[in-house]
């Protein structure tokens, strides 16, 4: 009967499944094995977890934050907060290492993207490469401030728009007086029979 209900408890709370991982893990010779050993744990724990958060602690968390709020035991909200939807977000070592396979999916649909875009490189067009950079530093937490903004983008795109327009012009008047000097010499060579054709 005890045995029966330790099982029970073991079963419970996914001991044997915690044990497996346990004695998977060990000493791994570089990171693309350890970042293998982590997804491999995030595939198996991370529907179990997922369900345990959404369906339970997400909505405890929610409540006392509601009730503290409603007795009035924080700081005053600016009506602008009150106004927005807030989000619960967890921030543990493994919601970190659920949240950045999220990486590892968008690269490997790079990889898998690679022949199709090497056979038709128009293809690459349906990629937006400046919202990918940003979704992977999103999803490993990096401070906003390393990364330009939209507005500061556009910029730093429309003076490097100007320069190469720069660029073409004065190549192109470069070559417009390289073009006048050759004809001169061609006009002196002939005795001036040049000048005299295009004034006539």
């Amino acid at each position: 009967m005890q045995e029966k209900r330790v099982e029970k408890i073991k079963a419970h709370f996914f001991v044997n499944m915690f044990l497996m991982l346990d004695r998977s893990s060990g000493v791994y010779k570089n990171i693309p094995e350890i970042l293998a050993r982590e997804k491999e744990k995030v595939l198996v724990l991370g529907p179990v977890i997922s369900r345990l958060l959404s369906s339970v602690i997400k909505p405890i968390v929610e409540f006392a934050f509601k009730a503290h709020l409603d007795n009035g035991q924080f700081p005053e909200v600016p009506p602008a907060l009150l106004e927005q939807d807030m989000e619960v977000e967890f921030t543990s070592p493994f919601a970190q290492t659920q949240k950045r396979q999220g990486v590892t999916n968008i690269m490997g649909a790079f990889q898998q993207a690679v022949p199709i875009l090497k056979a038709d490189p128009r293809a690459g067009k349906v990629i937006n490469t400046k919202r990918s950079i940003r979704k992977i530093f999103e999803l490993y937490d990096v401070e906003v401030d390393t990364l330009f903004s939209p507005e500061e983008v556009k910029y730093i795109e429309y003076v490097e728009q100007q320069q190469i327009k720069q660029q073409q012009q004065a190549q192109a008047a470069t070559a417009k007086v390289q073009n006048l000097k050759t004809l001169a010499s061609a006009d002196k060579d002939t005795g001036g029979k040049i000048a005299e054709a295009f004034s006539g």
